[in-house]
């Protein structure tokens, strides 16, 4: 079977030495931009260092991550680098371990579980609302609303996490250091990731040394409040980080150790914040862009709401404005690509892959495929309606990817950014600059690159 499929086709871009690498630095979605154009299905990428099989096929991605999943593993190099950085954990583990860490945290992200956040999202959102009122009294002009979105998921997760403020703070404050330790690791993990020849952590280099603090400070902070938290009642708090706490395995009746609390913590951490941000932030520049779709959703939001705060009661009655997000993550998926790796030889379609290559699942490029999108560079919220959503296949919208490794935080996620979009709305107009078009930043996540500039209005 496997002798009858075709070879993959190459991309060396510039040259068999060089390849693509400094097209990828210079931005990813544009290259992949280009290969969805030439390479409809699947195409070899050669990066100098890296070489990596790149798809946007939705078939393709059904197999890898649905039907034939368990072939399929986080490719080696990336789990060593997310492990040194935040240890063993749901996200970087495998195999027994990882199916024994999802089953017990999938009731601490049911819909039950998040609702009792509603407060978190409201207080923190009202935060950011009332100080963006301020500006458009004073007639400011425009100013970058991601760094404020950003601030503003920062709180809602370091809240339900660690208990803690992370933006808005005194510097020298706990959540100040905290949040600083934070970005030390990441800025550490991305040099690791994208370095042509990375320094191992163990070689006392200026980097490694001040990544090391940042982790040992981090992990010393949480062992501390997961000590005080360990002395208080179940019902004391109404956050991930008190579940975190009290979760018993149904095996043993025991708890997660204080490492493995701090581990899924800090991965949790993470895989929200900037997810969250990085969707509300593009969601408000496409409706800033489209003031009529603007005013449809603030119709919704007045009629359901009739003026007072929204909570997650209210969000199914909030269809349009959930649409408005669907089709923002589809358009801009702040997962822009996944990445896995064969355990043994497969077949895709009519290609052979191999144990051990690296494979990308272009998020980016299966939501901007014509093949399962009628105008796919078109914002379209409709695309999400039910009538909408019998237009296109079910696997050719992955913003959370899918099978059994489909993104854990997904309720807590959209449950925020719906919960903050109305109370958004409801509240205050947006508008960007007069010839203002956001470039895509894709690292981790796909953000706005140099930020998104807004002028805001009272309603």
């Amino acid at each position: 079977m496997l002798n009858s499929t075709r070879p993959i086709p190459v991309y060396n871009g510039e040259s068999r030495w060089v390849g693509a690498a400094r097209e990828y630095a210079a931005d990813p979605i544009a290259l992949l931009t280009k290969l969805l154009a030439q390479y409809p299905d699947i195409v070899h990428v050669n990066l100098g260092r890296r070489q990596l099989v790149i798809t946007h096929n939705a078939d393709y991605l059904q197999h890898i991550l649905v039907t034939h999943q368990k072939n399929y593993a986080h490719p080696a190099a990336f789990r060593r680098v997310y492990t040194q950085a935040r240890g063993l954990s749901l996200f970087t583990s495998e195999g027994e371990y990882w199916r024994r860490q999802r089953r017990l945290f999938q009731p601490a992200f049911h819909r039950e579980s998040i609702a009792h956040m509603d407060s978190l999202f409201t207080a923190e959102t009202e935060r950011a609302i009332r100080a963006w009122e301020t500006r458009a009294d004073a007639q400011s002009g425009p100013f970058d609303l991601q760094a404020e979105i950003k601030a503003l998921t920062l709180n809602v997760v370091g809240r339900a996490l660690f208990g803690v403020y992370m933006e808005g703070e005194q510097a020298g404050s706990e959540g100040h250091q905290f949040r600083q330790a934070l970005d030390h690791t990441i800025t550490w993990m991305t040099r690791r990731i994208t370095a042509m020849v990375p320094v191992p952590p163990a070689i006392p280099t200026p980097a490694n040394r001040k990544f090391q603090r940042a982790r040992d400070f981090v992990r010393r902070t949480l062992l501390r409040i997961i000590t005080e938290r360990r002395q208080q009642p179940a019902e004391a708090h109404h956050d991930l980080l008190q579940l975190l706490v009290h979760l018993r395995y149904e095996d043993t009746g025991q708890g997660m150790t204080d490492d493995q609390i701090i581990r899924e913590a800090i991965s949790f951490f993470f895989a929200g914040h900037e997810t969250t941000a990085d969707t509300l932030a593009w969601t408000i520049y496409l409706l800033s862009r489209h003031p009529d779709l603007q005013a449809r959703v603030r119709a919704e939001v007045d009629a359901v709401l009739g003026g007072r705060t929204p909570t997650s009661s209210d969000l199914p009655n909030l269809p349009y404005t959930l649409q408005v997000i669907e089709e923002s993550m589809r358009l801009f998926p702040a997962a822009w690509a996944i990445s896995r790796e064969p355990l043994t030889d497969d077949v895709l379609g009519d290609y052979t892959v191999r144990a051990g290559q690296i494979i990308y699942l272009a998020i980016y490029n299966l939501h901007h495929h014509p093949r399962y999108w009628g105008e796919p560079e078109c914002f379209n919220p409709d695309r999400f309606s039910p009538e909408g959503r019998t237009q296109w296949p079910k696997h050719a919208y992955l913003p959370f990817g899918a099978g059994p490794r489909m993104c854990i935080g997904k309720p807590f996620g959209l449950a925020e950014a719906h919960t903050a979009l109305a109370h958004m709305i409801q509240r205050l107009a947006f508008q960007a600059p007069d010839g203002y078009i956001a470039r895509p930043n894709a690292v981790f996540n796909m953000s706005i690159r140099d930020g998104l500039p807004v002028i805001v209005a009272r309603r």
